[in-house]
């Protein structure tokens, strides 16, 4: 809007007309109508700003009100109420006199409303409303009887405590979607809230939370680290800050705050920078450089070589492993050695990758204090390690305590009682109720001491946002100008980054007296609470924010190199300003730096963004940078383990890719979309593109999009059998020499565990650990910890498949140790976790977490892993006794996976579904061939059901177990392996019941042969006791 400024803000509205206004005009005349009107309109202005409002508007007739806007009102709602209550009042009372010198009283009927507006100060100093709340406001006075009051529902739900009402419904206005919830407006009552709004942490005084702070106390003298929960307001900051003041004798604390718009190990450098001493604005490299000088190079050296860009060479995915170590292990020395204990604030809004940092001080027993609200979700706060502090709403008389302690001289037992009412035990309301009284003119003495100085000032409702934006409304214009730019950078701010966004030095040490700002140091600024920031930048109209987070872009820029600039940063300020473009660039380096650090989550969500804005505007980046933004986020996808978004991404950025001719970045796009496609069973689809990258990659002379399109060959005939095993090695031989000469170890990594997989998948379980052996060694060679999580994993879903659920546990241990938390390596190292749970404990305790994965991996495309838990679930129900749900369950899962096309997870039920078969005919029995010291499971009392189920299959047990037996040595695409034995020896047990030896003799030789091969100790086992009554 040309010619505007103003703000956005909460406010309550009033519109009121005069009823029959033509018909009063006809009995009385055009003048005496026009003054009977002017003095009711006069009468409505004086009502009006009595209670602190504003008429913005009038029409004849009628007129329009604001309390809270342009101007905040700490207590706007009902103060609103109260006006419209006042003014039919006063228009009663004056009754007599209007009709004795006009002939005639007035009768008005209003509508009040309330919610989020646009305030636009328009050219000749008028003022606009614009918004929900002005129309609802009118519609609701049209709908009103004569005389009456009508209300919309949050007029009534903000003053709830305050205000009598009467007859209520709903109404269909016009404009409006919905039906609109109206209340009539009868009365006042007495003062009593449920405020529930934020406001500035901490209180002059610390009562009613000593069992807490004991508990936390008496917790971290024992070695636990301490978590305090709760909302906004609640006190977690307050504890915190007593828990820490009763340390400081004895330890010196180190503070980290969250934030947000954090980045990977923001929260870490915060604390080992606070614990060193650095000032806040201090770069990564001067932090680490003074805690090299006040704890040691011991403890600084493994994150120096880290990060320093001449130390030695890793992927980026073993350079995040070994940032978090580096960082976990110097903050574990930091507390153990130097007698630290750190507190961080805010872990709600703590980054994935500080997270992990902080679970590796939870397992190795490091103090810290952490705050966060009941949002948080990282999965370390509900460890039994943590000793978790829940935060209750403080008794009333407690907020009469803390009151007291702040409000100067004796306050008379009416005021405190009412704060203690409104607050609804939260104390940081309490303490911005009684801020807002501290205010001149509020208070008055009498008898019982301090009261309320008039109507106006007795706070009994209203909104943070009021609060805060009413010390705004204070401030001049240049220090409003210096606060609405700091809450555009940030709750945390410099002041030299301030300065140079507004062009000027600004004047914050005067506005530290607002209490709408702290000191953090030099320089250095915070608002005094989240809350306060959020309300003066939600203010802002659209033009004046983007114009300040152009301006703080600009100084950014400005002072910042490409090498040391925060990428996130840079592109939530170009965003927030409206500069598409630069937005663009700026999240697409965001987001490569995230994958740098292997932050999966926000890398997602910031490529996400970049992609999203090119699909509207394709302009916005030319080709090098998108085929960079394409790959940095298929990448991301492909190790976060979601191939349905991979794909779909995949498919929407194909053609632009394709339109630029051949690529290696499209060649890698491809090959990960055939990745894709193989997840979802589309092997078709996946050999006919990875065959036809192939063939372009070779044309156009590039080895490396060649060897990448032969990996996802390689599982296409890995997961389907549609080629030999001796097709798959000569695939893999041809890939490495390529991998070595481009020093693409992710490549190499990838045919190595694709070579492990296939030897696996055909039962040749010696070859496929000495597959794996190699990607340790390569691992190794390389500093490469990612590779350390695939070898290990590797190894456990061999051990896994096999049957042997305490090797395959031991294997992933190692894996768990070095995959990032998020990750698709995480997940599979889970899937193994849940495999050996469901036979070393009891199989209902994972019941539940098997089902959710269930549903996770089937939204996310990896059918690998749902399918491993659909037959972990599968299992689950047999070895809990309940026979009927496992058959139905395993029988409707062998009809969805055989028409898929892999192979191997067909043979695997097929396999589960032949040895329960076994076990109905009282062939094999699967507790007593496992170790003794294994637990047995519990099994509940067969139900009608589960029985009926057993005397339908044992009859025919034998017939139906060859029949599947059969079906998975045609899977088989060679005699012998670990299948094969499987196979083997159960078709030879069939055969020894049927009491036809010689089949039996040779199918059991064959088995155990097989299996002493491939070392299956259980199935040698179960081969020698058949044999033996084979004997004479």
């Amino acid at each position: 809007m040309d010619g505007t400024s103003g703000d956005k803000r909460w406010a309550a509205i009033m519109s009121s007309d005069m009823v029959g206004f033509t018909q009063t005009t006809q009995d009385l005349g055009q003048e005496r109508a026009f003054a009977l009107t002017q003095h009711a309109l006069a009468l409505a202005e004086k009502t009006v700003e009595a209670h602190g409002g504003r008429i913005v508007d009038t029409a004849g007739d009628g007129f329009l009100a604001a309390f809270g806007a342009p101007v905040a009102l700490e207590n706007a709602t009902v103060m609103a109420c109260r006006a419209a209550l006042a003014f039919h009042r006063a228009l009663d009372a004056e009754a007599e006199a209007l009709r004795a010198e006009y002939g005639s009283v007035p009768s008005f009927r209003t509508g009040l409303s309330g919610g989020p507006i646009m305030v636009a100060h328009v050219n000749d100093a008028r003022v606009k409303l614009i918004g929900d709340a002005v129309n609802e406001a009118a519609r609701l006075e049209a709908e009103a009887p004569p005389g009456g009051i009508i209300a919309s529902d949050t007029i009534v739900r903000e003053s709830e405590g305050f205000v009598l009402t009467g007859d209520t419904g709903t109404l269909v206005l016009k404009g409006f979607a919905n039906p609109v919830t109206w209340h009539r407006l009868e009365g006042l009552t007495d003062p009593a809230t449920r405020f529930e709004g934020t406001a500035k942490r901490g209180l002059s005084g610390f009562v009613s939370r000593k069992p807490e702070l004991d508990t936390a106390l008496a917790a971290l003298a024992g070695g636990r680290p301490v978590a305090l929960s709760g909302v906004p307001g609640i006190g977690k900051s307050r504890l915190a800050y007593e828990i820490t003041t009763a340390l400081s004798d004895r330890k010196t604390i180190a503070t980290g705050q969250c934030a947000p718009t954090d980045t990977a190990f923001a929260l870490v450098f915060d604390l080992v920078r606070d614990a060193a001493g650095c000032p806040r604005d201090a770069t990564r490299a001067d932090i680490v450089a003074a805690a090299t000088e006040r704890f040691g190079s011991d403890l600084t050296g493994p994150l120096v070589a880290v990060l320093d860009s001449d130390g030695p060479k890793s992927d980026d995915k073993s350079r995040a492993i070994r940032t978090r170590e580096a960082l976990g292990a110097l903050l574990t020395g930091i507390a153990g050695g130097f007698g630290i204990v750190f507190l961080v604030e805010d872990a709600h809004w703590l980054d994935s990758a500080s997270s992990s940092v902080l679970a590796m001080l939870l397992d190795r027993g490091a103090p810290f204090i952490v705050t966060h609200r009941p949002t948080a979700t990282a999965p370390w706060l509900s460890s039994p390690a943590l000793c978790r502090i829940a935060l209750a709403p403080l008794a009333s008389a407690d907020i009469e305590t803390l009151v007291s302690m702040r409000l100067p001289g004796r306050i008379s037992p009416a005021l405190t009682q009412l704060i203690a009412e409104k607050s609804g035990g939260n104390p940081l309301v309490a303490e911005e109720i009684t801020r807002a009284l501290s205010l001149p003119g509020r208070l008055a003495a009498s008898p019982d001491g301090l009261d309320l100085a008039g109507e106006t000032a007795s706070l009994l409702t209203g909104t943070l946002e009021q609060l805060i934006l009413s010390r705004v409304d204070r401030l001049t214009a240049e220090d409003r100008e210096a606060i609405e730019t700091a809450s555009a950078i940030g709750r945390d701010f410099s002041e030299d980054l301030l300065d140079a966004a507004l062009g000027r030095a600004s004047t914050l040490g005067q506005m530290a007296d607002t209490d709408l700002i702290e000191p953090t140091g030099p320089r250095q600024w915070r608002f005094s609470h989240a809350l306060v920031r959020d309300a003066v930048h939600g203010s802002l109209l659209t033009q004046r924010r983007q114009s300040a987070h152009k301006r703080i872009a600009g100084a950014l820029e400005a002072s910042t190199g490409s090498d040391g600039q925060d990428w996130a940063r840079l592109a939530y300020h170009h965003d927030a300003a409206g500069n598409a473009r630069d937005a663009v660039r700026a999240f697409i380096r965001a987001g490569q730096a995230a994958l740098r650090d292997y932050d999966l989550p926000t890398a997602d969500q910031t490529l996400g963004r970049a992609f999203a804005q090119l699909e509207h505007a394709p302009d916005l980046a030319d080709e090098a940078q998108y085929r960079d933004l394409v790959l940095t986020w298929l990448r991301t996808l492909l190790q976060m383990g979601d191939f349905a978004r991979l794909k779909n991404t995949a498919r929407r950025a194909l053609p632009r890719m394709e339109r630029e001719g051949y690529s290696s970045a499209l060649s890698i796009t491809r090959t990960l979309t055939a990745i894709a496609m193989c997840q979802a069973r589309d092997y078709a689809g996946a050999e006919a593109l990875a065959q036809a990258t192939l063939t372009d990659a070779e044309a156009a002379g590039d080895p490396g999009g060649a060897a990448w399109a032969k990996t996802a060959l390689m599982r296409v005939f890995d997961e389907t059998g549609w080629q030999t095993i001796e097709t798959i090695e000569r695939l893999a031989a041809e890939i490495r020499p390529v991998a070595e000469a481009i020093d693409d170890r992710h490549l190499a990594m990838t045919a190595l565990y694709q070579l492990s997989s296939a030897y696996r998948s055909v039962g040749r379980k010696q070859e496929a650990l000495a597959a794996a052996e190699r990607i340790l060694t390569f691992a190794k060679r390389y500093d490469d910890r990612r590779a350390l999580a695939f070898a290990a994993w590797s190894k456990a879903l061999i051990f896994g498949i096999e049957g042997d659920p305490e090797r395959a546990l031991d294997a992933v241990a190692e894996g768990r140790r070095n995959a990032i938390p998020g990750s698709g390596d995480e997940s599979v190292c889970r899937t193994v976790e849940l495999f050996s749970a469901t036979f070393l404990a009891q199989p209902e305790t994972v019941r539940d977490e098997v089902e959710a994965s269930i549903a996770k991996y089937r939204h996310m495309g990896d059918h690998n892993l749902l399918h491993s838990m659909e037959w972990i679930g599968t299992v689950i129900e047999f070895r809990s006794g309940r026979l009927h749900a496992g058959w139905q369950r395993l029988n409707r899962l062998l009809t969805e996976v055989a028409p898929l096309g892999n192979v191997n997870v067909e043979r695997q039920f097929r396999l589960l579904k032949a040895e329960v078969l076994l076990s109905a005919a009282g062939l094999i029995d699967p507790d007593s061939e496992a170790p003794p010291d294994r637990p047995k499971p519990h099994r509940e009392r067969p139900e009608a059901a589960d029985i009926i189920t057993f005397l339908r299959i044992r009859p025919t047990a034998l017939r139906h177990a060859r029949t599947e037996l059969q079906r998975c040595l045609e899977l088989e695409r060679e005699a012998g392996g670990a299948h094969f034995a499987r196979a083997k020896i159960g078709l030879g047990l069939v055969a020894l019941a049927r009491r036809r030896r010689k089949v039996a003799r040779d199918h059991l030789t064959a088995g155990h042969a097989a299996a002493l091969a491939e070392g299956v100790p259980v199935l040698v086992a179960r081969a020698d006791r058949a044999l033996a009554k084979l004997r004479p």
